[in-house]
């Protein structure tokens, strides 16, 4: 195998941590939600933060009626009281950035399957991006983006303890 390829392996190994801290949120903020809305709608609020809070946007009309109503807006607000997510979404959007702004387009091809939104950014967009994170009140400024072992421990426990509840 290739150092170009063992490079990919590697690349993708992080990709799933990401997706895997995606998830995981997306479990966490069900458990809150559902204390205060039927399990249906605690499910796809989850879904529409924790897309925002990755920088994607469905365009469905269940979802555009929850931007309208301003649960999104108001549910993206009181993410700074939930500690517990702060550094799993930390870790996974500089893991991300780095792999959107520093891999080469034939690496992101290879890495894309099954991940469409997946594509090259700018610095300025990755930029962009930490600023954004920055005002949902959950990315920690500072730091260093995460050695891959000690990034995949954390989104695998973090997944586990989150969607290993979802029965």
């Amino acid at each position: 195998m290739s150092n170009s390829s063992q490079e990919t392996k590697t690349l993708g190994k992080m990709l799933a941590g990401v997706g895997a801290i995606y998830l995981g949120i997306c479990g966490f903020l069900h458990e809150k939600y559902k204390v205060m809305y039927d399990s249906e709608k605690a499910a796809t609020l989850a879904c529409v933060v924790v897309n925002e809070l990755f920088f994607k946007r469905a365009d469905r009309p269940d979802h555009d009626e929850l931007y309208q109503q301003g649960v999104v807006e108001e549910a993206i607000r009181n993410l700074n009281n939930y500690e517990e997510i702060k550094e799993p979404y930390t870790q996974a959007i500089r893991v991300l950035n780095i792999i959107e702004t520093q891999v080469d387009e034939s690496q992101i091809a290879d890495l894309r399957k099954g991940k469409p939104d997946l594509r090259k950014i700018s610095e300025e967009e990755a930029i962009q991006r930490f600023e954004k994170a920055a005002e949902f009140g959950i990315f920690l400024k500072g730091g260093m983006a995460p050695q891959f072992d000690i990034f995949f421990d954390l989104a695998k426990s973090f997944y586990l303890r989150w969607m290993g509840k979802q029965k």
